[in-house]
């Protein structure tokens, strides 16, 4: 009796992230939702808050030079961003440092809040305007 083995690649699954986002930020964030994939709930929080960082720098590009903390203060004092996206940035971005600098392990729920809330923000700064452009190209007033 002789065995064959048949071997093929594994499949690589597309990762879906918000449409409209610059390149630069949809690498970052790709890379975080991979990390949530493998269960590696750090590194996951690190990319993906990272994301934020990207993306912020390039909504705001008059602001790229200022710290994250100053940047959200800015976007959500000149109404760039809602209050309550603002304090959510704030969150996002502790949990991120703590990522980076605590020696504790990041939690799954951490990891998630921040891929949530990023998934959110990225809607909200690029693809709602996107497909508003999108829609207004489409159609006349």
């Amino acid at each position: 009796m002789r065995e064959e083995f048949l071997y093929t690649e594994p499949k690589v699954m597309d990762i879906d992230v918000p449409a409209h986002i610059p390149p630069e930020v949809e690498r970052t964030l790709k890379k975080g939702y991979e990390a949530l994939r493998a269960r590696d709930w750090e590194t996951a929080a690190m990319l993906v808050g990272k994301s934020i960082d990207v993306a912020t720098k390039f909504f705001a590009p008059d602001l790229a030079t200022l710290t994250l903390f100053a940047r959200i203060e800015r976007l959500t004092s000149d109404g760039r961003l809602t209050r309550e996206l603002g304090a959510w940035a704030h969150h996002v971005r502790l949990l991120r440092n703590d990522a980076m600098h605590d020696p504790l392990d990041t939690s799954e729920k951490d990891a998630r809040d921040i891929s949530h809330f990023t998934e959110l923000t990225l809607n909200y700064l690029f693809t709602l305007p996107g497909m508003l452009v999108e829609f207004q190209g489409t159609t006349s007033p």
